[in-house]
Order: C-alpha cells, then structure tokens, then sequence
C-alpha cells in the first residue's frame, strides 16, 4: 500500500513539471495544421494557457484578442494579438509558425516594439525623478 502511494506521489510530481504534456497534446483540439490552413485565430486559441517568463517571473497567458494577421508566406505565418495575463492588457503577443527543413516551428513572445516603449517610459519617469 505505501508502493502505490509513492508511485502516486511520483506519478503527481512529474504531472505538475510537465512531463506528460507531450503525450496529450497530439490528441488535444488545440493542435495546429498547415500554415496555408492556419489562421490568427488558431494561433491565437494554442497559444492560450502557454507561459511567458522573464527568466525570474513566469506569467500564464489567459486570453488572446484580437489576433491579426502582420504576414504571411508559403512557410511562415506571423500573427500580433493583445495579450491578457495576470490582470493585465494592452500588451502585444507576436505568434510565428513557421516550417524550415520539414519541421514545423511555433513560437511566440511579447512584441519587441513594446518592450522598446517600455524602456523608453522607464527612462522618462527615471530621468524625471532625478
């Protein structure tokens, strides 16, 4: 009986780091086709409940909205939304599918234009408060 329990409690662990993720995502809905078949809005609904970090911080991405299409060739597809996490909004979520070599490739990440203006206003208020 105390077996069972630890194999349970292993079997908990390893759920919770993830480890079995890949096993469900071939079955789930949210899988992503083609990329001549691949729209923003599908972009958008896989992208939802992935996790953002700034290497200290992790933020899981709530919802996406108004996703739209920036560009789009026969092997890659790059779509903005706006981001909403952890209470806030108004931030850009840049979404890119992509296939090189046979393989298909997703990646996504909060929009460098709005990170640049960020740092601007950072460097404003600081240059304000000295």
């Amino acid at each position: 009986m105390i077996g069972l329990g630890v194999l349970v409690w292993i079997t908990y662990g390893l759920y919770q780091q993830g480890y079995f993720d890949g096993l469900f995502n071939g079955s789930s809905s949210n899988s992503i086709g083609s990329i001549e078949e691949t729209t923003c809005t599908d972009l958008q609904e896989y992208t939802i409940g992935e996790k953002l970090t700034d290497g200290t911080d992790t933020w899981e991405i709530y919802d996406i909205r108004d996703s739209k299409e920036e560009s789009r060739t026969n092997n890659e597809l790059v779509c903005i939304g706006e981001l909403m996490w952890d209470g806030v909004s108004g931030v850009h979520l840049r979404m890119e599918l992509s296939e090189k070599g046979g393989k298909q490739w997703y990646d996504y990440r909060v929009d460098d234009e709005f990170i640049t203006i960020l740092k601007q206003f950072a460097d404003m208020v600081d240059g304000d408060l000295n």
